[in-house]
């Protein structure tokens, strides 16, 4: 049976569920690491069969990058500070990728309803938002070689339910910083993803040469 490890600093046991749920995957055995050990996973070593697998990693980048934290509490940061330990965690990323059969990478985003600088905040070496970005666009780069590597746009998910993205009590009460609606609109990006990877999705082209 393969396989489809879940990689996060938070709680991904709702994004589980709706994996599990769906028939597409019903050959998939879905494991949910322990959350909080990003880094951890990255370095472990894995047996052969562990090699076979597709693995999913979803983590907020103020956990990934304490320089970052600290920007996102608006403490003035080196931008450049931020971009080094981003290549660090490339460093870990490229090397763990070179040990599994898939890895799908949510791209990073901004807690929901984070205001930043306002109109500042896609302001160089200034705004939450323009480092952000600087910081996806490394990412992308930085893995486009890794054939087996494809990023996730997350931040669509959260424009997409809007103020349901989240629902505070969760991240007090069980560590999840997304509603259920979120995930699920997630998880159908993550089911076509794998769909595609194995080859069920196919586009055919008519033409009419008269």
């Amino acid at each position: 049976m393969q396989r489809i490890r879940l990689i996060s600093d938070f709680n991904l046991g709702v994004l589980a569920r709706y994996l599990e749920k769906n028939g597409d995957l019903k050959d998939f055995q879905i494991e949910v690491a322990p959350y909080g050990q990003v880094y951890q996973q990255l370095i472990a070593p894995v047996s052969e069969d562990e090699s076979q697998q597709c693995a999913i990693i979803w983590a907020r980048p103020e956990a990934l990058l304490e320089s970052f934290r600290k920007a996102v509490d608006y403490d003035a940061v080196d931008h450049a500070v931020v971009m080094d330990e981003l290549e660090r965690y490339i460093e870990s990323l490229s090397g763990f990728c070179k040990r599994q059969l898939t890895v799908l990478h949510v791209s990073f985003s901004l807690p929901p309803g984070y205001r930043g600088y306002g109109m500042l905040d896609y302001a160089d070496g200034l705004g939450t938002r323009n480092l952000l970005a600087h910081m996806n666009l490394r990412l992308a780069e930085a893995m486009g070689s890794q054939d087996n590597f494809f990023m996730l746009d997350g931040e669509r998910w959260q424009l997409t339910v809007g103020q349901q993205a989240t629902i505070p009590k969760l991240w007090y009460a069980s560590k999840t910083p997304f509603s259920n609606l979120l995930f699920e609109h997630a998880s159908a990006d993550i089911v076509t993803a794998i769909r595609g990877l194995a080859g069920h999705a196919r586009k055919l082209v008519i033409t009419d040469l008269d």
